[in-house]
């Protein structure tokens, strides 16, 4: 192959890769087009939306958790949130490093070890090392905190929306609640709970 075949191939090989690449945009215009890609987007808005407030109610859960724990110790404030007490070693690098140096030379290599020096602290703080072990209370709260959802009205079941009377109504009760929101029936298979 002589140098003029090799740039007609590469001319070739670009123009038939730009035409895919705009076959690809175009195909990605029309799927973005239809209801459904406007309702994904839809959908994906609403979820970072909830994201953000998942992040700021975990949040607040978590401080709200810690909080009751300062003021009363008690390490299990409320069903699905407990306190963890975490020890954790605290010091000053430089005057640590200083000691390790002179006294404990296998604790440094060309830093501090800082996980040996988190995993044997009780071991050096009572052969007088400068540091000190603290207590840092951590809180867990469980994945499932459904106990904490409202009840289905009619059925017991978690409720997943409001009724058209503002009770709450699982999924399976809510097509038989508005259909039957005007006669004033019940709306499941078993009688509300007086």
């Amino acid at each position: 192959m002589d140098l003029k075949e090799a740039l007609t191939n590469l001319a070739e090989v670009r123009r038939d890769l730009d035409a895919a690449a705009q076959a690809v945009a175009r195909a990605k215009q029309a799927l973005e087009e239809t209801a459904e890609a406007k309702a994904l987007a839809e959908l994906k808005k609403q979820q970072a939306a909830l994201s953000g407030e998942y992040m700021a109610t975990d949040d607040q859960a978590r401080a709200l958790v810690l909080a009751e724990f300062q003021a009363t110790a008690n390490k299990a404030p409320a069903k699905g949130a407990d306190i963890s007490i975490y020890h954790e070693a605290e010091y000053d690098p430089a005057r640590l490093l200083a000691w390790c140096q002179e006294r404990r030379p296998t604790y440094v290599l060309l830093s501090l070890d800082v996980k040996r020096i988190d995993k044997n602290a009780d071991d050096l703080m009572r052969d007088g090392a400068p540091l000190q072990i603290v207590e840092r209370p951590r809180v867990r709260i469980a994945t499932d905190l459904s106990e904490y959802l409202p009840k289905c009205h009619y059925c017991g079941v978690m409720a997943t929306s409001n009724g058209p009377q503002g009770e709450p109504i699982c999924a399976d009760c809510a097509p038989v609640a508005e259909a039957t929101a005007a006669v004033g029936e019940p709306t499941c298979k078993e009688e509300p709970d007086a």
